[in-house]
């Protein structure tokens, strides 16, 4: 745990062996083991553990949501092409099998209403719109390769990095249709949508940069050199920072780079 924006080292909790996620309903943090096949609940404000669950052997969670009051997580299952909904009071797992298989469910995230889930297969280069009440499989969109899936605030779009189109998909999710298939770098992975939703940030893992896009323009609106390939990125609250994690800086590859 850090601060912002001084990147201090605040505490450390120690979770599992192999960690995905985490993701936060404001009082608790919530994440996954992909090793061990369990969710987590973190106490934020002990910083400690505050409960596990198990799930079904060879899951191989990948990405995580949690609904707002926290009570329920769902799960991308990418080793098992599975998706789970985990009830946290009662421990209840209910899956869904994707079909076809081999599928790849990679990540997911929730609309604002709560009502669907959204998750990126990209074995099948598709992202599927589920149903949580009752938990069952409703639509999906045929997109290449699909990577993250960020939504805007009033659940007018959702956003879609294409990882091997080069492209951002703006999906309607209303109609549950792409409205349009934005040209934004090499490689995109991550994506995250600013408090206002004005402006959604990809990063390019092979551009090397964070490509910063106006959402009501559906249009690049400027790019961010970042060194050694970017992955996961975040932004604060406030809107004044965001965190790039650059996967290939540790210096290994100087000397390829220099080259």
């Amino acid at each position: 745990i850090f601060n912002i924006p001084g990147l201090e080292l605040l505490k450390e909790v120690s979770v599992g062996v192999d960690i995905y996620g985490p993701v936060s309903d404001g009082k608790n943090l919530f994440l996954v083991d992909k090793a061990q096949n369990t969710v987590f609940m973190v106490d934020l404000s002990g910083s400690s553990v505050k409960k596990s669950v198990k799930l079904l052997d060879g899951f191989g969670p990948s990405s995580i949501a949690v609904s707002k009051d926290g009570k329920n997580v769902y799960i991308a299952g990418e080793l098992s092409g599975k998706v789970a909904a985990v009830s946290m009071a009662s421990d209840k797992v209910n899956t869904i099998d994707l079909q076809p298989m081999p599928g790849s469910p990679n990540f997911i995230t929730l609309t604002p209403d709560g009502k669907y889930c959204l998750v990126s297969d990209y074995t099948n280069n598709r992202v599927l719109r589920i149903s949580t009440s009752p938990f069952k499989l409703d639509k999906e969109i045929k997109i290449r390769r699909p990577y993250e899936i960020a939504v805007a605030p009033d659940g007018k779009y959702a956003l879609v990095s294409s990882k091997f189109s080069a492209s951002l998909i703006f999906i309607d999710l209303k109609n549950f249709k792409i409205e349009k298939t934005l040209k934004t770098g090499a490689v995109p992975l991550n994506i995250v949508v600013d408090s206002k939703g004005a402006f959604a940030y990809q990063s390019q893992h092979a551009g090397s940069e964070i490509t910063k896009i106006d959402i009501a323009k559906k249009e690049v609106a400027g790019r961010f050199p970042v060194k050694h390939n970017p992955g996961s990125i975040s932004i604060s609250p406030d809107d004044k920072y965001l965190l790039s994690i650059n996967k290939f800086s540790t210096g290994i590859y100087d000397k390829l780079y220099s080259n």
